[in-house]
């Protein structure tokens, strides 16, 4: 988080007063939030899937573990 206490945080339910006023604030910090395909979080987004890290690289190294060679689009469809 924005913080420093923890390196990466992984969401799999996405609500904009949850997660819009942290988002602003890793961004502002450094981090990176974006969904899990990768795309820029925003206000209007209510699929399922949000990875939090304190850089591009950590993004990257989370969604490799979590998702190489994976179809993701059931998940971010939100059809579990």
């Amino acid at each position: 988080g924005a913080s420093g206490a923890s390196d990466v945080g992984v969401y799999s339910r996405l609500k904009p007063w949850d997660h819009l006023p942290g988002s602003l604030i890793v961004r502002e910090a450094g981090g990176v939030v974006k969904k899990w395909d990768g795309a820029d979080y925003g206000v209007r987004d209510h699929y399922a899937g949000l990875i939090v890290t304190n850089s591009q690289d950590g993004f990257d190294a989370v969604y490799e573990a979590m998702f190489g060679g994976i179809d993701i689009k059931p998940y971010i469809a939100g059809v579990f």
